[in-house]
This record gives structure tokens, sequence and C-alpha cells, in this order.
């Protein structure tokens, strides 16, 4: 590849970082050393934005628990000394609902200021409720149900749906303001006086964090589960749900930008590796699935004579008329460079091969009247599985129409 050609791909990749566009994109074999060091530096920078959004956006969210980047993805160490600042808070929050009232130890950053306003207050709260109650304790009062309103006053400052339930039955102790209208909204009637507990609520057999969705308000939660003294000594579970939905939807958008090959529109080569392993995993007497490996004759030609936008022009044509020759349930995915991948399920060889050869003589008439000094043509190899046959790993499988691909090429060179 030219020089010129390797710095305009360079150039085109920074614009689509610029705009936002982190989807993977396939890096090149430059024949200039600089220009291999950029295309490395650019993929890695990349990588590391890909990743701190996706935990900025975890974050965000109120994730605190969500998969941390790799150490050496600087771009996220900022993120990554908040999350360990929140987690404090957080831990000393729920402290603080256990009654535990003490200085704090850890440094919340920016957060240290209004925390220690807040202790300061539930601090002052505590005693007036002290007071209170040596003036005129309420009839029956456990000898510990002091601290019960201090508490209550606390959970109600925070965010998320707050939950307290009995450790040993099925009892819902507590509610906050928040959980309660969450619990309106799933239609759970009676608070505080049903005989079991909200669906959301599952009991988890650890205490690492749990995601869960709420099919009736359609929203996801992120769940964690801490222990607690309750009145009288009683043991109970506080649960914190944090609504993740919107990390969720960015995820899943996220996930969708990565899976599509930006230049042909098709799916991307680790989408598409992924749908034939599956295929391969489902696979079972008397199903077959035909998987093909369609490969552009002369790219490169057109690349070195006619430029880099025209090659890219050729590979956009090729997939849209793939689109256009297959199945509604057959996928179709760019393996990278040249070459494509086409997975047809409960197909026999010979359907494959009929959709393939009317693609290529689509694109013969095409040709004749592109009006382009060169002409599109493609290879292609197919490889027939049996139910009954196998198993086979998604190389084994990719290994095989390569080389029918091979055969097809050296046919047609010498024909």
């Amino acid at each position: 590849m030219a020089l010129e050609q390797e710095i305009q791909y360079a150039r085109d990749w920074l614009e689509e970082i610029a705009t936002g566009n982190l989807s993977t994109r396939r890096a090149i074999e430059c024949i200039n050393s600089n220009m291999r060091a950029i295309v490395s530096l650019l993929d890695l920078v990349c990588a590391n934005m890909r990743e701190s959004a996706l935990y900025a956006s975890a974050l965000a969210s109120g994730n605190l628990l969500a998969q941390r980047p790799r150490r050496r993805n600087f771009l996220s160490q900022d993120l990554r000394l908040l999350n360990d600042q929140l987690l404090a808070a957080q831990k000393k929050l729920f402290d603080m609902a256990g009654g535990d009232l003490s200085s704090r130890e850890d440094d919340f950053g920016a957060l240290s200021g209004a925390f220690d306003r807040m202790l300061d207050y539930v601090r002052a709260l505590k005693v007036q409720e002290e007071e209170k109650i040596m003036e005129d304790p309420p009839p029956g009062t456990p000898p510990c149900g002091d601290a019960i309103p201090i508490l209550e006053k606390v959970l109600q400052t925070l965010p998320q749906n707050v939950f307290i339930v009995a450790a040993h039955v099925e009892k819902l102790l507590f509610a906050n303001d928040t959980a309660q209208a969450l619990l309106r909204e799933c239609g759970w009637p009676g608070v505080l006086k049903m005989g079991s507990l909200p669906q959301i609520l599952i009991q988890p057999s650890s205490d690492a964090p749990q995601e869960c969705y709420c099919t009736v308000s359609e929203q996801w939660f992120a769940i964690d589960r801490d222990t607690l003294t309750w009145t009288d000594g009683e043991e109970a579970i506080l649960y914190t749900c944090t609504d993740i939905t919107s990390r969720k939807k960015q995820d899943q958008s996220l996930r969708e930008v990565s899976a599509i090959d930006v230049m042909t529109g098709l799916i991307s080569r680790q989408a598409g590796l992924d749908k034939l392993s599956r295929a391969l995993g489902t696979l079972s007497e008397p199903d077959t699935l035909c998987v093909a490996i369609l490969d552009v004759d002369h790219l490169k030609a057109v690349n070195d004579n006619y430029g880099h936008g025209e090659g890219d022009l050729v590979m956009r044509t090729i997939a849209r008329l793939l689109k256009a020759s297959i199945r509604n349930k057959d996928s179709a995915a760019r393996l990278g460079g040249d070459e494509f991948l086409v997975i047809f399920p409960d197909c026999p060889r010979a359907y494959a091969k009929v959709a393939l050869e009317r693609m290529r003589n689509n694109l013969k008439k095409l040709n004749m009247t592109r009006g382009k000094p060169y002409t599109i043509s493609f290879s292609f190899g197919i490889m027939e599985i049996r139910g009954n046959e196998g198993p086979f790993t998604v190389t084994q499988v990719l290994q095989r129409a390569e080389e029918r691909l091979f055969i097809q090429q050296e046919e047609r060179e010498k024909g």
C-alpha cells in the first residue's frame, strides 16, 4: 500500500474517532514502519476509549461494582479513583444505616466535605431524637428503638431503592420512599403488609451483586446486599436496588455498534464468528448447515490503480448484492480485508451455490452499467456440514471453506 493511502487511512480513522465512532476498524498492513506504529497506537487508543466509555456509563448508572478497565488504560485512571471514592462513601453510608456514626477514615475526594456535613447533621438528629425519647419515651419502645428513626431518615436520603428484609423469614421490615414508589409501579399491594417478598428481591446465595429485570416497569436493577441489626437485635438484610436501565441500553448500543462493520454495514468479523459458533453448537440431525467464504478478486489492483476510495466502493457493492441474494435467516459478515463469511442454516450445498451464483450473475449485469474502468468479481468456497457429522470447530470450518475457495480461484485463473 502506498504511503499516501496509508496516511489517508489513518486520517479517516482519526475522523471516525473524533465523531465518537469507536467501533473496531481493521488494522491494515502498512509498508512504512512509522505508519505501522501510528495505526497500532490508534487501535490501542480506540480500545482504551471503548473500555473507558463502558466503565463511565456503568458508574453513571450507579453500578459501582462494574468490571474495571485494564491497568494500562491510562484514560480510565481518574474514573478508577472516583470509583474507589464512591465505594468508600457507599460503605460508610451502610455503616451509618447500621448505626455507626463514627468519623470517616477514608478519603472521598470532593465528596468529603459534603459527607462530613451530612454526618454532623445525622449526629445532631440522633441527639435530638435521644433527648425527645428521654423526655417522653413511647410505650413499648424496645431498647434499641431509639436508633431506628435516625436509621430510617438516613435511608430516606439515599437515591437508590432501599429494602430491609428479615433475615430468616419472608418479611419486609422497611422500604424507603423511592422503593415504595417502585413497588406501587410494579403493582405490589400493601407495602410493609405483604406476606411474602417483592419479586425484585431474589435471595442471593452470596453477597455478590446481582442484576435483575422487572418486566412490569421494564427496568434493570443492580442489587447489592449487606447485613445489619434491626430492632431488638433482629438480624436483617439491607438491599439497595440501583436503576441501571440507562447503562444497559448504552451497553447494548455499544455492542450493536461494535458488531457492525463500518465500511460495509454487514456484521463484524467477531459477530459473524460468534454466530457460526452458535450455529455449530446447535446443529443436530437431520439439519444441514452451509458456510461460505467469499473473496473479492483483484481488490489490491483496484486500490493501487484507482485509489482506496474505489476499493471501499467495491467492498460496499459486494456487501449490498450479498445481502440481497441471501435469505432473511442467513447471515453475512465481513471477515476482514477482502473476505466475507456467509452462514446458511437449514440449507444444502446446492442451494447455497445457487444463491451465490445468482449474486455473481447480478454482479456481471451491474458491471455492464457502472461505467468503471474495472470489473468487480469474486470467488467462493462452500463447506456443507450435516447434523450427524463432526463436531467441527469454527477454525476447522473456515479452513475447509477456504480450501474450496482456493480450488475455485485456481480453476477460474486457468479458465
